[in-house]
């Protein structure tokens, strides 16, 4: 999900996504509102754990960028559990939009502060298909990559949940 650090290793991006912040409106409905990042440590969030202590999200907003220490009541490596959670009431999550767009569509979720970009990472946000430089590509990887990339599921998940 995360571009490649190593060298020799070339990448390819076969779609974007963004983070969305999420919660389920029954979370929302009994917490003090959120209007801005800097009002996140009156409420529960959950947390994708990246091997720190400390969980920071970065607030995009109008060219500028606010890093907000995340008051996390629970952090996991596991997207699917901070879905469930999410969707229970238990707090707001950080999630890609792929992963939440039926709930947001159905109302399950709600998306929160939509007028910021939001990451816990990068905002180069997506899935990359990863191997090794080589002065020529096999013609099956390309054609490979290039069928993923037409076709890749999320696509059609985002335009159904978008109309």
């Amino acid at each position: 999900i995360a571009p490649p650090q190593e060298a020799g290793l070339i990448r390819r991006r076969l779609f974007s996504s963004e983070r969305y912040m999420v919660a389920a409106p029954a979370y929302v409905a009994g917490m003090p509102a959120l209007e801005t990042p800097q009002d996140l440590p009156h409420h529960r969030c959950l947390t994708y754990w990246l091997g720190t202590d400390e969980v920071y999200w970065r607030f995009l907003h109008e060219g500028e960028i606010a890093e907000v220490l995340v008051p996390a009541v629970l952090t996991s490596n596991n997207g699917q559990v901070l879905l469930d959670l999410a969707q229970m009431g238990h707090g707001i999550a950080l999630l890609d939009d792929y992963t939440v767009a039926q709930d947001l569509k159905s109302g399950r979720l709600v998306r929160l502060l939509p007028q910021y970009r939001i990451t816990n990472t990068t905002y180069e946000e997506g899935i990359f298909a990863t191997y090794l430089e080589t002065a020529h590509v096999p013609v099956k990887i390309r054609l490979f990559l290039d069928f993923i990339a037409d076709r890749a599921p999320v696509r059609a998940a985002r335009r159904r949940a978008t109309g």
